[in-house]
Order: C-alpha cells, then structure tokens, then sequence
C-alpha cells in the first residue's frame, strides 16, 4: 500500500509525506526497493546544499541509484518546492530544476523507485536546505510499515 499526501491549508501551510505499507511479512523484494528508495532519498539530501540544482540531484539519483539497478526514472514529481503551496518551483519536472538551491529553502524529496510491472515505492518528506546539505523536518519514520 503506498501512500503519498500533499497537503495544502489556506493561510499558506503545505506539507507532504510519501510511505510504504505492507500486509504481512515483507518479501525480499519489497525490502530490497524499499531500502533503495529509503536509500535515495539519503543520497539526495545529503547533496542538497545551496547552489546545487534540482537537475544535478536528479542526475546524481540516475547515476547511483537508477542506472546501477536497471530501473527508468519515473516522470512524476520527485524533487519540488514547498511553502506557502504545493509543488513549487524548483521541480524536476520542468525548467525551474536548473534554478539554483538556497540556504532555508523547503523541498520535497520523495524519489520514486519504480520496478517494471510493480507497483512505486516513494519515501517522501520535507526537508530544509542547509549550507551541509537537507536537513528532515518531520520525524516520521523512515521504516516499511509492516501490517499485521
């Protein structure tokens, strides 16, 4: 079961958050896609510092995490914008990803891990841009839910 919410309140408070549940005992596979899409967005964050672009954390996710495991990148948004609405500039879905991070910023980054056939695992949260890289803003746990 894959959740993903973006919520917007009038006043301007957005926020989002993106987990994976599973009924039962997890099988190898499930874990294995979890951890990587747990794992993605660790390697995102970390790189996430003022003067990096979306499009250079994009391609850095590619080249690490997608390209070594023989998965498509999925066209939905991964990296965007949140503040006062949902979805805002910088995106990686649009030109606004080559627009350069700064320090205070609030970004989701929920990469999507998406195997051929199966459905998409996506650990997403809000995070804040420091000068060290994206620092969580929520403390949510960032486990596979098991369901029992």
């Amino acid at each position: 079961i894959n959740i993903k919410v973006n919520g917007f309140m009038p006043g301007g408070f957005a926020s989002a958050l993106a987990r994976t549940f599973v009924i039962g005992e997890p099988c190898e596979e499930t874990v294995k896609y979890w951890d990587m899409a747990v794992s993605a967005q660790t390697l995102i964050a970390e790189n996430s510092k003022p003067g990096v672009t979306v499009s250079e954390l994009m391609d850095l996710f590619r080249e690490k995490i997608l390209k070594p495991a023989g998965l498509k990148e999925s066209s939905e948004n991964q990296i965007y914008g949140i503040g006062a609405g949902i979805s805002e500039a910088p995106r990686n879905t649009d030109s606004t990803r080559d627009i350069p991070l700064k320090k205070g910023m609030a970004l989701v980054i929920a990469p999507v891990i998406k195997p051929e056939g199966m459905d998409p695992y996506c650990a997403g949260d809000v995070f804040v841009i420091t000068q060290d890289g994206a620092k969580r803003l929520n403390t949510t746990s960032p486990e596979l839910y098991i369901l029992r």
